[in-house]
């Protein structure tokens, strides 16, 4: 570690009455619920929005919506959250990944991040 890091890491564990090994351990091990939270997570919403994507379809067919302007402002207001949910997998992922990868640069930069 750099004698920054240290110095970072000391302030803190000081601040918290608790020594510098355990606080780093605690963040390693926060690492990994961090980056398996975000995976279930995003896995759990892709689950949603597929089921968006095929209920979409049958709920025009029930309501008798077809061939209506309605539909095509259906399938554009469920294509906003889709394109949304796709740029945020460009930030989600690749964190989680790393958190889980490589837990001591995910602490490392989490720690950075914040001070």
């Amino acid at each position: 570690m750099s004698k920054e890091l240290e110095v970072v890491l000391l302030g803190l564990s000081k601040k918290l009455g608790i020594s510098i090994d355990l606080l780093w351990s605690a963040l390693i091990k926060q690492a990994y619920i961090d980056g398996i939270t975000n995976i279930i997570l995003y896995i759990l919403g892709s689950f949603l929005l597929v089921g968006a994507v095929v209920a979409l379809p049958k709920l025009i067919k029930i309501w008798d919506l077809e061939d209506s302007s309605f539909e095509k402002v259906a399938w554009i207001l469920l294509a906003i959250p889709i394109t949304i949910y796709v740029g945020c997998f460009f930030g989600v992922v690749p964190d989680a990944v790393t958190a889980l990868c490589n837990p001591e640069y995910w602490a490392l930069r989490d720690i950075l991040c914040r001070f």
